[in-house]
């Protein structure tokens, strides 16, 4: 009998898997650890202390928001911020590939970067959350490049260690 045949099929957590693909666009299981580990446990943290996305972004003059980009982090934030006794609103919903997203995000309309631009350029969106860790940069440039004012983007990493609490992770 082989063990380390016998220890993977006894084993309860299953084996993290090396990706398929790897193209420039791909993050891997580890990279991904690697960066979300130490938001996720200050989100935590934060969370425990009873503080809320919505209280940093309310601090920032936010009543209005669009989230960019769909990640595992939009969806903690949207429910986040339905939770939220601040006044802020989630207005829109943008993912450069929102046409994959048909039926919608957490019951809105997903949206592209050219109606985000409109709409922050009509004063229906006042502060952009930028929801991506891995592409935040990407997405501030080419907001930027379309007249969205530096000052009105923000990343979710940046709300989520400029509130709450100190963390030790």
């Amino acid at each position: 009998m082989n063990n380390d045949c016998e220890r993977e099929k006894t084993n309860m957590f299953p084996k993290i898997q090396e990706p398929i693909f790897k193209d420039n666009n791909y993050i891997d299981i580890a990279e991904r650890y690697q960066y979300q580990y130490p938001i996720i446990m200050k989100y935590l943290k934060n969370k425990i202390d009873g503080w809320n996305i919505g209280d940093f972004l309310y601090e920032q003059g936010a009543q209005k928001i669009a989230l960019y980009a769909i990640t595992e982090f939009t969806e903690l934030v949207a429910e986040d911020l339905e939770k939220c006794d601040k006044s802020i609103k989630i207005v829109a919903i943008c993912d450069k590939n929102n046409q994959n997203h048909r039926n919608g995000f957490h019951q809105n309309e997903v949206i592209g970067i050219d109606k985000l631009v409109e709409e922050y350029e009509s004063k229906k969106i006042d502060k952009i959350l930028i929801c991506s860790i891995f592409h935040a940069n990407e997405i501030f440039y080419d907001l930027m490049e379309r007249k969205i004012k530096l000052e009105d983007m923000i990343t979710v990493s940046t709300a989520i260690f400029n509130g709450g609490g100190e963390c030790k992770c």
